[in-house]
Formats: structure tokens, C-alpha cells, sequence
């Protein structure tokens, strides 16, 4: 199933968290930081004519985050 989110809802979303729980907004902080991070290191990679392997050997995470990513476009 899948389910339609406007931009709108997600903002919401994150401010709602951000004011509910001071754990879950340093834990949103963190996701955020690292999705900026994976996103950079996604443009860059065809330059780098780096692998997928190769990227996540390089910046220590699993191959499989790259993969994720593109399936949540």
C-alpha cells in the first residue's frame, strides 16, 4: 500500500515531534543531518566513478541505504 504525504503533512509532522519529545527531536536532528550527508555523497557519486560498494566501504554504511534511497523517489 501506498500512501500519499504532502510536503505540508511532513512539516507538520517534524514541528509536532520537535515541540513533543526533546529525545525524538535530537533523534530528527541526527536523521536530517544524515540525509543531507547521503544526499551529497549521491550527487557526487558519478564523478567519483565510485561504486555503490565502494561508497558505502568509504563512509562506513550499508550498500543497502543507497539502494533505499532511490526506491523512496
Amino acid at each position: 500500500m501506498k500512501y500519499e504525504i504532502s510536503i505540508d503533512d511532513w512539516t507538520k509532522f517534524k514541528n509536532r515531534i520537535r515541540t513533543a519529545d526533546p529525545d525524538l527531536a535530537e533523534d530528527l536532528k541526527e536523521v536530517e543531518k544524515f540525509s543531507t550527508k547521503l544526499e551529497n555523497i549521491l550527487k557526487q557519486r558519478p564523478r567519483s566513478g565510485l561504486s555503490k560498494i565502494e561508497l558505502a566501504e568509504l563512509y562506513d554504511i550499508h550498500q543497502y541505504v543507497f539502494d533505499g534511497r532511490r526506491n523512496c523517489e
